[in-house]
């Protein structure tokens, strides 16, 4: 099986490439990124490419698989930018998979696509995506996942997987994932247990988290079992609240 894998040097593409290293169905890998890293994985070939604007057919010729990561939360001022990205470059992976003939599309949906829901029980993935209309991050992953619904009724030959991860963190990603949440200018040594002594104990302060490497392999997962189809939610327990 080859392998390409769109947003391949981000937290999850690089747990996603080290998940595939040891995998005996994946034969070779074309990792996708805006900047080539220095990081080196089994199997796989870097390619530089910006989904917003560079050609992408003649990155999946002759691929198997497309895995699709890429994803902007920054900068949050750039609302343009980061629709351009995130909503119509999505819509150009798609279409370039449908005339790549792609067989299994796998895409990187999120927990955030959900309408707002109970935060005393767990719900499945039939809870409507629809979005939180007050996140961009929200909005347009809700808005993906309706073109992916498009995209699945006009290619049903097409196997399509879209995991729902929860909050996702490993240590390697640290610096990365504080620039997220806090954005550029805040400095790491800020970020210290003993300078952040309170946290406010409010009710819908409850989410999940998941660790990089188990996404990883969920996604080699949905890469390599021809069962697997549709929403599949990725979290972990314990539920984490303020406590």
């Amino acid at each position: 099986m080859r392998v390409v894998v769109v947003g391949a040097s981000g937290n999850v593409g690089t747990s996603l490439l080290r998940a595939l290293a040891n995998e005996s169905a994946v034969d070779s890998i074309v990792g996708l990124a805006r900047r080539i890293p220095k990081a080196e994985f089994p199997k796989t070939e870097w390619r530089r490419a910006d989904i917003a604007h560079s050609p992408l057919r003649t990155h999946l010729d002759g691929a198997d698989a497309v895995v699709h990561l890429a994803w902007l939360i920054q900068p949050g001022r750039d609302k343009h930018r980061l629709r351009e990205v995130n909503v119509d470059g999505s819509a150009r992976v798609f279409r370039a998979a449908a005339s790549a003939g792609i067989g299994t599309l796998v895409y990187a949906s999120s927990v955030g696509a959900y309408a707002p829901g109970p935060k005393n029980r767990g719900v499945n993935e039939s809870w409507p995506t629809t979005g939180i209309q007050s996140s961009f991050y929200s909005r347009h992953k809700a808005e993906v996942e309706r073109l992916l619904d498009r995209f699945e009724h006009e290619h049903p030959q097409t196997r399509v997987v879209r995991l729902r991860p929860g909050l996702i963190f490993k240590r390697e990603a640290a610096s990365g994932i504080r620039r997220l949440f806090a954005g550029p200018l805040l400095p790491n040594l800020l970020v210290q247990r003993r300078l952040i002594p309170v946290i406010p104990a409010h009710p819908r302060l409850v989410f999940q988290a998941v660790h990089s490497y188990d996404v990883g392999d969920a996604y080699r997962l949905a890469l390599v079992r021809d069962d697997a189809r549709g929403a599949f939610n990725i979290a972990a327990e314990p539920v984490l609240d303020s406590d």
